[in-house]
């Protein structure tokens, strides 16, 4: 485990924001919301100490999660697909989390080849 991964995945997820064919490995997937998630923290943070400069900061992190939505339901949809699942599946609350931390199908799917470990 090691850094480069982490960000490898997060510039596939960034890279690839509008394919929602194929899949995406568990670890994928996982170090994508791991980077994803330090990143908004870390804005998050940033900008709170710059809107008492100025007041646009506070949008900055808004600005982000719209940024990422696409990216970060395309990753989902192929997380989805990894496990031979409709990737519809992914907008039901609680069952999608169940979803993604199922190790995918061995071989290939309906959906593709089994994915690349990154």
């Amino acid at each position: 485990m090691n850094v480069s991964q982490f960000i490898g995945a997060y510039k596939d997820m960034l890279t690839n924001y509008f394919n929602f064919k194929g899949r995406v490995s568990r670890k994928s997937f996982w170090y994508a919301i791991a980077v994803n998630t330090v990143v908004m923290v870390v804005l998050s943070i940033i900008c709170s100490i710059l809107s008492s400069i100025l007041s646009v900061f506070a949008f900055i992190p808004s600005l982000y999660s719209l940024a990422v939505l696409l990216p970060s339901l395309g990753y989902s949809y192929r997380r989805v697909q990894d496990i031979d699942k409709n990737g519809l599946l992914l907008l039901v609350p609680l069952y999608n989390i169940y979803l993604f931390i199922q190790p995918g199908t061995d071989g290939a799917n309906k959906f593709g080849e089994k994915p690349a470990e990154i």
